[in-house]
């Protein structure tokens, strides 16, 4: 696969300011617990995973080959570094994004459903 094949934005992006609320793609859990799981290491664009039948190890490696645009979009908006130097590089491929939210609180606001 090639590295970094998204390149743009997804619609359904839930980085988005303008994505719907409460929408986290396939994942399940609050906003809060979302944000923490991209920390380490880098999610996968929602649209390219099959989380019911993709392996871990196929998910796993779509993380680096399909990474999400907008959560490496939202750190560079947010100023936050990535721990590993590969993910590292993945962040440095894309440039801010005013489409994108900038702090996890406005994230956090945005995707919690009351």
């Amino acid at each position: 696969m090639k590295k970094n094949a998204c390149k743009k934005l997804c619609k359904e992006c839930p980085f988005k300011k303008d994505s719907m609320k409460g929408y986290l793609g396939e994942a399940s859990g609050d906003p809060e617990s979302f944000l923490q799981s991209m920390e380490y290491d880098p999610i996968p664009c929602h649209l390219q995973v099959d989380w019911e039948n993709d392996t871990d190890e196929e998910i796993e490696n779509k993380c680096f080959s399909h990474p999400c645009i907008g959560s490496l979009q939202f750190m560079n908006n947010s100023c936050k570094l990535p721990f590993s130097k590969e993910y590292r590089a993945l962040q440095d491929s894309v440039d801010k994004n005013p489409e994108v939210f900038n702090w996890r609180a406005e994230f956090i606001r945005h995707h919690t459903i009351n």
